[in-house]
């Protein structure tokens, strides 16, 4: 399951819960039936109930696709502390896909790769565990993407990514992972345990309709901006000019539309249109004033698979296809299941006629969405 960033909008942001042997994962059927919403279903508590069963490490071990990784039958070897990392944030478990393990080290670190072991959320390792070298990885500076700012600095906590799949074995329900990095050196990490909940697709009746974005909220150094459909909102930003100065430009967008469709068999359809002001930016830092070009346009239809994680109260849209009309020039891709885009992971409220997608970045950074129908 790889990662997407898409247009203004989309940061990957998961915080799934971390666990160590006096927090485990919680129950997602601890609720009573009074304090669950009149649009539960039986599928939806079927579905619940399914996510709530402890998985067997052999078994999650045996299901995962790890490009370039060796599987090896023995405990995992012994750390000696010698090197350190943080893992930054972690996609949620989908169903067939799998997640991704964002994390981040020194800059002068060189890791020669990671050592993944899969357990139970009581601790039960499986037989093996995998050698996964650095070759393997995914850098974030590796990637064309175009973010909103509080985006931008989020994605400057996280050096490198492991993308980690499932076979069809695998199914919904409850497992962790402990995963050291190691350097070429022969240096192994202290290892950073995390638990993960395996997502069937769909999960919360209450979603299930057509929505249309009615608030986009961004707060970034300071500065607040909010927008509707068809209103212009406007960050300010310093551009490094040639001469070693500093010119001040304006970029401006509009959302014409942002409309989500979210079905009850677990599939979606996004459509997006924007308005972009446009900066030369060549032009701009050569002569150090702002030069600006025409706006442009920009459009995105997007389908896949949604799931609801009901005990971190999560929204996750996994894309299989998509169409980018930038301007008039139209790319389109697909993804077979299994090799899925995670379009968005992040935390959504819901109302009975509303629901917001909201992230916090630190520091005072956010942005909200809120959509209607």
């Amino acid at each position: 399951m790889k990662f997407l960033k898409l247009c203004l909008l989309f940061i990957i942001a998961a915080t799934l819960t971390f666990c160590s042997d006096d927090q485990p994962i919680p129950d997602d059927m601890s609720e009573t039936e009074e304090e669950m919403t009149d649009g539960d279903t039986t599928e939806d508590t079927e579905s619940a109930n399914q996510e709530s069963t402890i998985l067997e490490a052999n078994l999650v071990s045996d299901g995962l696709v790890v490009e370039g990784a060796t599987k090896i039958e023995s405990a995992l070897p012994q750390p000696n502390g010698a090197i350190s990392f943080t893992i930054a944030s972690n996609g949620s478990a989908i169903i067939n896909e799998g997640f991704d393990i964002q994390f981040a080290s020194a800059p002068d670190l060189n890791i020669a790769g990671a050592y993944l072991q899969i357990t139970t959320t009581d601790g039960s390792a499986a037989d093996a565990y995998y050698d996964i070298p650095s070759g393997s990885f995914n850098s974030f500076g590796d990637r064309e993407v175009t973010l909103n700012k509080a985006a931008k600095a989020r994605l400057m906590d996280v050096d490198q990514t492991i993308d980690i799949g499932f076979d069809t074995t695998i199914p919904a329900g409850q497992f962790c992972y402990t995963l050291c990095v190691y350097d070429d050196l022969g240096n192994i990490s202290l290892p950073e345990e995390v638990c993960l909940t395996v997502e069937n697709f769909g999960g919360n009746a209450n979603l299930v309709g057509v929505w249309n974005m009615t608030t986009y909220q961004e707060t970034y150094d300071g500065m607040t901006i909010s927008a509707g459909i068809g209103e212009t909102f406007c960050f300010d930003d310093q551009l490094l000019c040639n001469n070693g100065d500093f010119v001040a430009i304006t970029e401006c967008s509009s959302y014409e539309l942002l409309r989500f469709t979210i079905n009850a068999d677990g599939s979606y359809s996004l459509e997006e249109e924007i308005i972009d002001s446009d900066i030369d930016y060549d032009q701009t830092v050569s002569s150090c004033m702002e030069i600006e070009r025409p706006d442009t346009t920009y459009g995105y239809v997007s389908s896949g698979k949604w799931a609801y994680n009901q005990t971190q109260e999560r929204i996750v849209f996994i894309e299989y296809s998509f169409t980018e009309n930038d301007n008039g020039e139209i790319y389109s891709e697909t993804f077979p299941l299994g090799e899925g885009e995670v379009l968005l992971d992040a935390p959504v409220v819901i109302t009975s006629d509303s629901f917001t997608i909201s992230e916090s970045y630190g520091d005072g950074d956010t942005y909200s969405i809120t959509f209607e129908n």
